[in-house]
């Protein structure tokens, strides 16, 4: 059998599935979620500012703003009182909330404090801050961060949180409750 007599007799087949392949492709590319952003923020940042290096939010806009995927990249300086508290949770290991300040040297982006609340797969890196840090959620993680004062405390209804590479100067770290072992 020639090529030519085989595509004659195979060619409705072979084109039905090239069809069926670009129909399948199209449903897996609309599958695929969207990838989340990245924002800056700097301490003398806008809320009206649109999170870009040019024109950073606030802190505060960071927090009302970010959702699963986003990452804040914090500007180093003083935040003054302004603390990071994410008003919305990430939804997976692949789509955290981040802010990330300096990780090589976390004491140069000083923050209020961090308060994860109940907000689950959000990551804090490279910050300094003053005041407790509770995990009562799940999935949070918190490193390279330097703490001025105040304590580390667990609640571990929050599971699978994670506190690495991080200085607590004067603190005392606390575990309570859960299934998780200290």
């Amino acid at each position: 059998m020639t090529f030519q007599r085989c595509l004659d007799r195979h060619g409705f087949a072979v084109a039905l599935l090239r069809r069926g392949s670009a129909v399948w492709l199209s449903g897996l590319l609309l599958a695929v979620p969207a990838l989340g952003a990245t924002y800056y923020v700097s301490p003398t940042g806008s809320d009206s500012g649109a999170g870009t290096v040019a024109s950073p939010w606030t802190l505060a806009k960071a927090n009302a703003a970010l959702v699963a995927g986003d990452v804040a990249v914090l500007a180093p300086g003083n935040y003054g009182s302004a603390r990071i508290a994410p008003a919305s949770s990430g939804s997976s290991y692949s789509r955290f909330i981040a802010y990330v300040g300096s990780l090589a040297n976390p004491a140069s982006t000083t923050v209020g404090g961090v308060s994860f609340g109940t907000r689950s797969y959000v990551s804090v890196k490279g910050v300094r801050f003053a005041g407790d840090v509770t995990f009562t959620a799940s999935h949070d993680s918190l490193a390279w961060c330097v703490a001025s004062a105040g304590d580390l405390n667990g609640v571990l209804g929050g599971d699978d949180c994670v506190t690495a590479y991080s200085t607590f100067h004067g603190a005392t770290m606390g575990f309570a409750g859960g299934t998780n072992q200290a």
